[in-house]
């Protein structure tokens, strides 16, 4: 069945940026931030309250697809998925037999979002009231930095690896949301295009050309370890900094400015089908820039969060109450909000209404 989907998003730039500059703000007690000596920074937020027992753990990257050069191109994705699946603290797909030996569900604790400006990985929803299974989190996510250890042996696990990934998600929405990114932003030609192309690219690829690779791009300074959920914060900081240790420093790197600038009031408008997707949608997106670095682990950044809190509930209660008064029937939707498809300087809440391909036309 034919998918429609229209996209209507709005931009906005954040009030709480404007405000900026104009007074010293101290920084929140219950968001720790500090650099290792190696150049790995890291963000912890003790929240005991809506994560009580739970925690997220991430690492994150700021660079994506958008570094590499031609002969590059997949070079990326494949050793962002062999820190997982061939790294050397748990080679051979051991990482995935741990956490789920622990009893941590890989299909819903799993991220892995590879970008054109950044990359995510990481493991969410942990019980923290299991030591081992924050231990070995831990080292994950340290593994997940720079752990690969390429070799003839390992390339091909890990693009046996990327293969099946992105099988696995050649899925409409990922189709939707690569036509949606070139068609906002034409002048990127390094924006994402379908994974068969870097599957193609990196066949040929040898050990020496990927080790090469991540020598350059993978390595602390240009990564941060971020922590969100009922943790002991002096216990997390202390094994971070003796895991961390193992982190090889390389040399520095001029990571290129990808920075997406938005003005305020500009409309867009895309529509896109799809001969494999079951329903229709329309997705209203509004965007607008995030928080500048000095204000991340200030109070500002928690009077954010708040007020994306209570605005998601009340567009949740207007949509339910409209949704049987509209011309055309909603069948469900989604009220999401964090980054814009990876792509640096954007943040967004998105409204999403599922329909009818035949309320579309």
């Amino acid at each position: 069945m034919k998918r429609f989907s229209l996209y209507i998003i709005l931009f906005f730039l954040s009030f709480i940026s404007s405000a900026q500059n104009k007074v010293i703000i101290p920084n929140d007690p219950s968001i720790i931030t500090g650099k290792m000596t190696n150049g790995l920074t890291f963000y912890m937020v003790k929240d005991s309250e809506t994560r009580k027992g739970y925690a997220d753990f991430y690492m994150v990257q700021n660079w994506g697809t958008s570094v590499e050069q031609p002969a590059e191109k997949g070079m990326t994705s494949l050793l962002a998925g062999m820190n997982l699946t061939e790294s050397r603290g748990f080679p051979a797909g051991t990482m995935f037999i741990s956490l789920t030996t622990l009893g941590i569900p890989l299909d819903n604790s799993l991220v892995f979002d590879v970008g054109p400006d950044n990359i995510i990985m990481g493991l969410k929803n942990i019980p923290v009231t299991n030591p081992a299974a924050v231990d070995d989190v831990l080292s994950a996510l340290i593994n997940m930095c720079s752990g690969a250890d390429p070799n003839e042996g390992t390339l091909d696990s890990g693009k046996s690896f990327l293969l099946n990934n992105s099988t696995r998600n050649q899925t409409p929405a990922l189709r939707e949301r690569y036509d949606l990114l070139r068609a906002l932003f034409p002048e990127r030609t390094d924006l994402p295009s379908e994974m068969d192309v870097k599957i193609d690219s990196i066949a040929g690829s040898n050990a020496l050309q990927i080790w090469d690779f991540q020598k350059k791009w993978f390595r602390p300074a240009t990564q941060a370890i971020v922590i969100i959920g009922d943790i002991d914060i002096n216990s997390i900081q202390g094994k971070i900094s003796l895991l961390s240790r193992t982190l090889p420093q390389g040399d520095k790197v001029t990571i290129p400015s990808r920075t997406v600038e938005l003005k305020k009031g500009d409309e867009f408008f895309h529509s896109y089908t799809d001969r494999e997707a079951v329903d229709a949608t329309v997705t209203i997106d509004f965007l607008f820039s995030p928080l500048q670095v000095q204000d991340r682990n200030t109070p500002v950044a928690l009077v954010q969060n708040y007020i994306h809190s209570f605005m998601r509930p009340i567009i949740d209660r207007r949509l339910d109450a409209q949704k049987r008064t509209v011309s055309f029937p909603i069948s469900r939707y989604d009220v999401t909000s964090g980054n814009f498809y990876g792509l640096n300087g954007t943040e967004r809440i998105s409204i999403t209404l599922h329909t009818s391909p035949a309320y579309t036309q």
